[in-house]
């Protein structure tokens, strides 16, 4: 797992400057570590309402969003406020493979307001 306490600025700096294939396969790597994680959490019966709990769903939550802009090319259904401010966390990575030419401009209109 590239961040270990499930902190998105952590992972969006490892990832940022990746190639596509690298970033879509550390991201699909990174969402089913994080659903490992809160698997087992429930497994071991740690409260859902603990804030290490929360902390790690959001993260699961912000990798999920952009793995289904990206495999649907559609935008994400952003159930909150912080859902959005996590996904659109993720533009810096967008537009650096937007300038490399490994993903279409088009791409950066699903993160505008």
């Amino acid at each position: 797992m590239i961040s270990k306490k499930c902190n998105l600025g952590e992972f969006i700096e490892a990832v940022e400057d990746k190639a596509y294939h690298e970033f879509f396969i550390l991201l699909l790597d990174e969402r089913y570590a994080s659903d490992d994680l809160l698997i087992h959490m429930r497994n071991d019966g740690v409260d859902v309402s603990s804030a290490e709990y929360q902390q790690i769903s959001v993260y699961n939550t912000a990798l999920h969003n952009v793995l289904y802009l990206l495999q649907v090319n559609q935008m994400p259904d952003l159930k909150s406020e912080y859902d959005k401010e996590n996904y659109l966390k993720f533009r810096i990575v967008a537009e650096k493979l937007v300038a490399k030419g490994e993903l279409l401009p088009t791409i950066l209109k699903y993160f505008d307001d």
